[in-house]
């Protein structure tokens, strides 16, 4: 299904961008004026294509359907036990679940990022408006930036217990938690080498992910594995694979770019490092996996990253202008410059062909959901014919 562009989704984007390319994107003001914004924007909004899926989800746990019979983890179950507990409806229920994942998502971001305003822009073009409809999914990427900003300021074991946590709310947590595990269990000379291995042979595994796409694809036209594979899935996706397309594609793009940068990185920081790994491992697993919309559902959540990487490690090149020379600097300019056009290319792809972007509705402006309308105004129709049959009669 398609639609027409909404200049709303281009708002914040483009302000992000302005404050980061005037220099202000740090200050103080300028950060706590963009989360907020964000949070009126998005978190308070109607929109995204995993709404009312969720919402049924909801009525059925109020209704005391168990654990086994509703589709998710037992951490968000639980959470939406307390919401009952707590008398909010649904509405209210999402809009304090995204307000405190996306303040939690920003304080992250604003702790690691060394340009706050660039890595909003990128937050709000790397397919946010699907993932913060994916309740899970936002839970999982907001929190485990948090835990992994922890685990760098040396709350480690805090951090892991966090991570772990995060396992009750969606599978992904199973991605930056593997990270952390192997940094803390094989830190300094191992570690150092699994660096330096990524950073010379990041264009090769990424070729070698690709060749395994198409192994992948072929394996699963066989009629016996797309079977098992269909039974896997259930109800909840379809085993159809896709072999190219432009979320591949724009990717792709930005692993090249964001490895690229790394590659250049005089010094990787910890924190910076299990990010990087977080994302690198998510988006080749999306690459050898040609299931579009299972892989796409479970790795949206690590495009989000680059909001971190893009301008820590872009720091990283500024900082040591004298030992690179001014050329090195002005190529990666030029690098960034494309993958912020790019980056508005893909939220314009997002909101011409995928669902749950319009019409854009806003709790600020006291919009309703569609459905919700559509349910009032048939009950009403239904009271009126009430009240005019004993007058007929």
């Amino acid at each position: 299904m398609s639609y027409t562009i909404e200049p709303i989704y281009y708002l914040l984007p483009l302000v992000s961008l302005a404050c980061a390319f005037l220099g202000i994107g740090n200050r103080k003001g300028v950060k706590v004026a963009l989360a907020v914004a964000f949070v009126l924007i998005y978190s308070l909004s109607l929109n995204g294509s995993d709404l009312e899926g969720y919402r049924e989800i909801y009525r059925r746990t109020g209704e005391g359907e168990l654990l086994g019979s509703i589709h998710g983890e037992a951490g968000y179950y639980y959470l939406m036990k307390l919401s009952f507990i707590l008398g909010f409806n649904y509405i209210t229920f999402r809009a304090i679940l995204l307000t405190v994942t996306s303040i939690v998502l920003f304080y992250s971001i604003a702790k690691l990022s060394q340009n706050f305003a660039l890595s909003v822009f990128f937050v709000t073009t790397m397919f946010i408006v699907y993932t913060i409809s994916a309740y899970r999914q936002y839970i999982v990427i907001a929190f485990s930036i948090f835990e992994i900003y922890q685990y760098g300021c040396g709350h480690k074991r805090r951090a892991i217990i966090g991570l772990i946590i995060l396992l009750f709310f969606h599978i992904t947590a199973i991605l930056p938690l593997g990270c952390v595990i192997y940094h803390h269990l094989f830190r300094g000379q191992k570690t150092e080498k699994q660096v330096s291995f990524i950073k010379t042979h990041y264009v090769k595994l990424i070729i070698l992910a690709l060749a395994l796409r198409v192994v992948m694809t072929i394996a699963l036209s066989i009629g016996p594995i797309r079977a098992i594979l269909a039974s896997i899935l259930s109800v909840h996706a379809s085993p159809k694979t896709t072999l190219i397309s432009f979320g591949l594609f724009s990717r792709l793009l930005f692993v090249i770019v964001v490895s690229y940068m790394y590659y250049r990185a005089s010094e990787v920081e910890p924190t910076t490092r299990l990010i990087f790994w977080y994302y690198y491992i998510s988006i080749l697993l999306y690459i050898i996996l040609p299931l579009e919309f299972v892989m796409g559902r479970l790795m949206n959540n690590a495009s989000i990253l680059v909001a971190v990487l893009i301008p820590v490690l872009r720091y990283d090149q500024d900082r040591r202008e004298e030992q690179i020379g001014i050329l090195q600097i002005r190529r990666i300019s030029s690098v960034i410059l494309i993958t912020e056009m790019v980056a508005l290319v893909v939220l314009t792809n997002q909101l011409l062909h995928q669902d749950g972007y319009t019409p854009y509705l806003n709790l600020l402006r006291g919009d309703k959901l569609l459905v919700t309308e559509e349910i009032e105004e048939s009950s009403n129709e239904e009271q009126e014919e009430m009240e005019i049959e004993p007058e007929n009669i």
